[in-house]
């Protein structure tokens, strides 16, 4: 049942706001070079751009639960960068 919620969210977003997937994965490159000139750093980028691929194929393999899973590696991710910089001296 959960699968069904997210599949057909994910169908709603892309379908609504984004257009089309092709459409979809272009703004998801853009937002993720944006991130790479305003942070002026490439691991960040190869991280997120990893992280987008991933949750991609992990949707078109194994469905909704591969963008769950992605989701809260990302998520645990973002917390530890935001608690880095944070505690960074300086």
């Amino acid at each position: 049942m959960a699968t069904d919620i997210l599949f057909n969210f994910y169908e709603i977003l892309v379908e609504n706001v984004f257009g089309s997937v092709g459409l979809a994965i272009m703004a998801v490159a853009a937002i993720i070079v944006l991130i790479l000139l305003i942070t002026r750093n490439t691991a960040v980028f190869i991280t997120y751009w990893m992280l987008f691929y991933l949750m991609v194929m992990g949707t078109l393999y194994i469905g909704a639960m591969g963008l769950v899973f992605m989701f809260i590696i990302s998520a645990g991710i973002f917390f530890y960068n935001i608690i880095k910089l944070f505690m960074r001296e300086g």
